[in-house]
């Protein structure tokens, strides 16, 4: 009776493992089907590594094009050698709609290619503007009280100032001004109370 006993449990245990066995396989198949998946560890810390690195870190930064600045070919009148004429300079400057202004700021800085410069030490341009033609030039004070003198030597300023301008098609003629106000003359020798048209037998 034992004997047969034992055999029942035997049989009871070995079906019992084998329903065990069939289930575990049965889940493991159902698993794969619905398409869960196993955590992988090493695939979150990765993941906790890309999330602790700065969004600044895999960016280059990108250089700005630098576009090339245009340039103007202005014309200038400088004093020559003897100081009886005036020589030509052209000079490039960058565009701009103030041409008229950015001509005589280089015309005060003096020449760069030869020539003597015209304008008295210390000018200052104080403004310019440009209305039928007429180019009004206000200077500072020192350009009438810095001037060397001389008939020939104010004869090339004004015209160097005068020539220059109306290198400009949209100027004819140059009235000066003296911190504000219309003055007769710059070195006592010609009149400039009144616009100045250009004079091309100086060149």
């Amino acid at each position: 009776m034992v004997k047969g006993r034992q055999a029942q449990l035997t049989l009871v245990l070995a079906a019992l493992i084998i329903v065990i066995a069939v289930t575990i396989a049965g889940c493991a198949k159902l698993s794969s089907r619905s398409g869960i998946d196993v955590p992988d560890r090493s695939s979150n810390h990765s993941s906790k590594d890309r999330q602790n690195v700065s969004p600044n870190a895999a960016k280059i930064p990108e250089k700005k094009a630098e576009s090339a600045t245009e340039t103007i070919g202005i014309t200038l009148y400088f004093g020559d050698d003897q100081g009886e004429k005036l020589v030509k300079e052209v000079r490039s400057v960058p565009m701009t709609e103030a041409v008229a202004k950015v001509a005589v700021e280089e015309l005060i800085k003096g020449p760069t290619q030869g020539g003597e410069a015209t304008m008295p030490k210390g000018t200052r341009l104080l403004d310019i503007s440009v209305k039928d033609g007429i180019a009004d030039v206000n200077l500072s004070k020192e350009f009438v009280d810095n001037h060397p003198g001389g008939s020939a030597g104010e004869r090339l300023t004004v015209y160097s100032v005068v020539d220059t301008l109306t290198e400009f098609s949209t100027i004819k003629q140059v009235r000066f001004l003296v911190e504000g106000a219309t003055v007769d003359t710059i070195a006592g020798h010609m009149d400039v109370s009144q616009p100045v048209q250009r004079e091309e037998s100086v060149l």
